[in-house]
């Protein structure tokens, strides 16, 4: 019973980590539209890591950073120093502490968690298991909503009839959201959380490929040109970099893969025109009539006026808005129920309100952590040792910071928690799994890559002279019997 009793305190311990240090962010993440609003998006990152924090005490974990999780929490450190304290409405100030406090206790979780001893694989699987049963669930409800008008209403009606962005989430495209936007972030973060499922070969083919397939068709009903194109893009390059063992093999499959989808897309559009309309608003970006472009055209314009004022330290965080209301297109934006506007380009609106020390940490993070997880995914498939799974976690984490860093440069992922929150687990994935190999001894270096294939050249010379050796005493044995 003692035994019993123990092993029952260790899963609700695990159970207890799982829920408070990743379901709370991941909830405040995926629902800060419906159920979590208010106080609660702040004081749910807020309890996590007071959590993450005293399980790292008692674990006795020693604390470690990477290079890009070093430049990261120095681009937070110097968007909260660098503000502007001239805001033109409390609306402005408060939206930028929320990002402040929200975004600063995600990124030390990750920071914790990502040192958590024996944790690794429990978390990272959690986390990507989690995220992509959220994506199955707005999928599901997009479908619902598309099939069946009367269930958007029900909750139009519930959730969002009061709010200032109404009018967005009047269409059935908005699901369970506010924006189509947000639907479509959350249906690529799904798809991207789709790949380790795919990457598992001991499940039914049918069972890996059925929720990919329902997401990406929810994907497809939301009309986003940039999720679906960055999402699919994203995920083509993880595959790909996951299978360098075999060469060209899953480039092939990759190939036949995207063929088949489109055309079963295509036969689908003869009964579903809807599905088309994605297709549609991306042949219409070259034309005057898309005013989603024309207009972004003009935020960029507005970040670099911005950015001449002060070109090496900005002009501190919330300039943007506050310039945007002195100008006659926020008239248009204002009455639609926005109460504040970013840019929809991360790197121009960091350029005018952090300046080039704010831009050039941003990028450097950004790097780092991409190229050191591509590095490291790489270096894991040359050694036959090195777990499959860890490998997908890992080909899911590089999939998902090549979106966010593609989607910044269209929207605004950098300032929407919907976005960064799964960003940086993601990051903290990497960290996780990099920690992992190398206390395992999984990492070498060249050195010492050239030395274990010497040794294996040398152990497989040697085989080869005893099965010869054996071969010939045979040989011998044969003749010596037949006189």
């Amino acid at each position: 019973m003692d035994f019993l009793r123990r092993v029952g305190d260790v899963k609700l311990t695990r159970l207890f980590y799982l829920v408070f240090v990743l379901g709370l962010p991941l909830a405040t993440a995926f629902f800060c539209q419906t159920f979590v609003t208010g106080r609660l998006q702040v004081v749910l990152p807020v309890i996590a890591l007071v959590i993450a924090f005293c399980c790292c005490v008692k674990d006795r974990d020693r604390l470690q950073i990477s290079f890009g999780q070093a430049v990261l929490l120095l681009f937070f450190l110097w968007a909260a120093a660098d503000q502007n304290t001239a805001f033109a409405g409390k609306v402005t100030s408060y939206v930028c502490q929320i990002w402040l406090l929200v975004f600063g206790c995600i990124l030390f979780v990750s920071l914790i968690i990502g040192n958590a001893q024996n944790r690794e694989r429990e978390w990272s699987g959690f986390f990507w298991g989690a995220v992509l049963a959220i994506g199955i669930f707005y999928a599901a409800v997009t479908i619902i909503c598309w099939v069946t008008p009367a269930v958007h209403d029900a909750i139009y009606t519930r959730f969002f009839a009061s709010s200032a962005s109404s009018i967005d989430a009047a269409d059935w495209k908005a699901g369970f959201t506010n924006h189509y936007s947000t639907n479509g972030m959350y249906l690529a973060f799904g798809l991207i959380a789709c790949v380790p499922l795919l990457l598992d070969k001991r499940k039914n083919l049918i069972f890996r490929l059925a929720p990919f397939i329902v997401i990406l068709l929810a994907l497809l009903l939301t009309t986003k040109r940039a999720h679906l194109v960055f999402g699919v893009g994203s995920i083509a390059v993880a595959m790909i970099l996951f299978g360098s063992r075999e060469k060209l093999s899953i480039a092939f499959k990759a190939v036949i893969a995207i063929a088949i989808a489109v055309l079963c897309v295509y036969v689908a559009s003869l009964y579903a025109p809807d599905l088309l309309d994605t297709f549609n608003r991306i042949a219409d970006m070259s034309s005057n009539d898309d005013t989603s472009t024309t207009d972004r055209l003009y935020f960029s314009t507005l970040c670099q006026q911005i950015w001449e004022k002060s070109p090496v330290v900005g002009s501190g965080m919330g300039t943007y808005a506050v310039e945007f209301n002195t100008t006659g297109l926020s008239a248009n934006y204002i009455a639609a129920g926005y109460s504040i506007m970013y840019a929809h380009n991360c790197f121009w609106q960091v350029l005018a309100e952090q300046g080039i020390i704010g831009f050039a940490l941003l990028i450097l993070a950004f790097a780092a952590n991409l190229l050191g997880s591509v590095r490291l995914l790489l270096q894991l498939n040359r050694n036959v040792s090195a777990d499959w799974r860890t490998r997908a976690f890992l080909a899911a984490s590089v999939s998902m910071q090549i979106f966010f860093i593609l989607y910044c440069t269209t929207g605004n992922p950098l300032y929407d928690m919907q976005a960064y929150i799964p960003y940086l687990f993601s990051c903290g994935v990497y960290f996780a799994v990099s920690r992992q190999a190398s206390a395992e001894g999984l990492l070498f270096h060249r050195g010492h890559r050239r030395s274990l294939g010497r040794r294996q050249d040398w152990q497989s010379s040697s085989a080869l002279m005893e099965v010869s050796a054996a071969q010939m005493g045979l040989a011998a044995q044969r003749i010596m019997g037949e006189r």
